[in-house]
């Protein structure tokens, strides 16, 4: 069974900035099969210079460090990359803050993916590590951390949603191990 960890990086959170609807500027992607992270991924989304040069834009693009010249430049539009995620069987698909994760894929034109969402890895890690209580995804790896696993992102990755999704796709192995 597929179990696929996507990480994103946007323009803004939803329902933050009233009148403003943030967008998807990059993707990283990270699949399980058999307990094995299998392969990775990560790109950079098109999106408008309007969009990525609107002042709101700018808190989201000083967090991720991406530049907004390269989405605007990016050869891979929304329509691109999800023709390539439909290429491959996604399997589950999960993520760190899956409800933030949810919402921002189930906006047009993402919605159109369908994807089979799994449990929340932020929801799993707050009950393992701190019997419910919510925490962020520093602190969950430096659980995993603090239990050995190798939480080192690909040397090919890139982008920081890449690296992310890396990490989370080998947090989840070892709370996976934890549970068992």
């Amino acid at each position: 069974m597929t179990t696929t960890i996507i990480a994103i990086d946007t323009t803004g959170l939803p329902d933050r900035i009233p009148g403003w609807g943030p967008r998807v500027v990059a993707i990283g992607v990270a699949q399980i099969e058999d307990g094995l992270i299998v392969g990775s991924a990560g790109t950079l989304v098109q999106q408008s210079a309007a969009h990525v040069f609107d002042e709101r834009a700018t808190p989201a693009f000083r967090v991720s460090g991406i530049l907004p010249e390269s989405v605007v430049k990016s050869p891979h539009d929304e329509e691109d990359v999800m023709r390539r995620l439909r290429s491959v069987p996604l399997g589950t698909v999960t993520g760190f803050n899956l409800p933030f994760l949810r919402d921002m894929l189930s906006l047009p034109p993402w919605d159109r993916l369908n994807l089979s969402w799994g449990s929340c890895v932020m929801a799993e890690a707050a009950r393992v590590v701190h019997g419910g209580q919510r925490l962020n995804l520093n602190a969950a790896l430096t659980w995993a951390a603090e239990r050995g696993a190798d939480l080192l992102p690909p040397k090919d990755a890139t982008l920081r949603c890449h690296a992310n999704a890396v990490r989370v796709a080998k947090l989840k192995l070892e709370l996976d191990r934890c549970q068992r």
